[in-house]
């Protein structure tokens, strides 16, 4: 995330791009949503107001989210 209150203009296709990469990470390792975004250089309040304002990134976030929960209680299983 930008110090000194700088802000990062991103373009659709960027944030599409970030929110696919985070997505990726999250549904593929035990990690947090929060750490992905740290880990990509922005906040999760940042990915979740693109995600919110957006219906195709809530989309990928969704299928993310529900693939890392699978596997998380196949792995408890």
């Amino acid at each position: 995330m930008p110090k000194e209150g700088k802000q990062i203009k991103h373009t659709p296709e960027q944030k599409a791009q970030l929110v696919d990469a985070i997505c990726q990470m999250y549904e593929s390792q035990q990690v947090t949503i929060e750490s992905c975004c740290e880990s990509h250089g922005i906040g999760y309040r940042t990915f979740s107001l693109w995600v919110v304002n957006n219906s195709e990134l809530a989309e990928r976030y969704k299928k993310a989210k529900e693939i890392q929960e699978n596997d998380y209680w196949e792995s408890i299983i």
